[in-house]
């Protein structure tokens, strides 16, 4: 069970094709990457007593998400988990700034 759990947490290898393994590692770097991202953003967001509910469910969703393109990688489908990686982090900077009712310095640098 354990060596599951571990084997959830390597890029997927798709033998073969090398072209394919090497992007699906990069994109496989940006989901973890993305994933210890949203859970510490949680962690901050429960700490801090102004941030709106709402925020916190958005968090939630993403995360949800973003296991849905750690799916789609595995299922090899790699440069559609790539493009929804970019698109979902456009989104979610969006609806992350809506739910705080304001523009702040930090999340708008991002449009740039």
């Amino acid at each position: 069970m354990l060596m599951r759990i571990v084997d959830w947490f390597k890029p997927p290898v798709f033998e073969g094709d090398g072209r394919i393994t090497r992007k699906a590692g990069l994109v496989h770097l940006f989901i973890m990457t993305s994933l210890v991202f949203i859970v510490l953003l949680i962690g901050v967001d429960l700490l801090d007593k102004n941030i709106p509910t709402i925020t916190i469910w958005v968090d939630c969703v993403l995360i949800v998400v973003t296991l849905g393109n750690l799916f789609l990688l595995r299922a090899k489908h790699v440069d559609l988990a790539g493009i929804s990686v970019i698109g979902v982090g456009l989104v979610f900077v969006t609806v992350l700034t809506w739910s705080l009712g304001t523009i702040r310095t930090p999340s708008a640098s991002f449009y740039l």
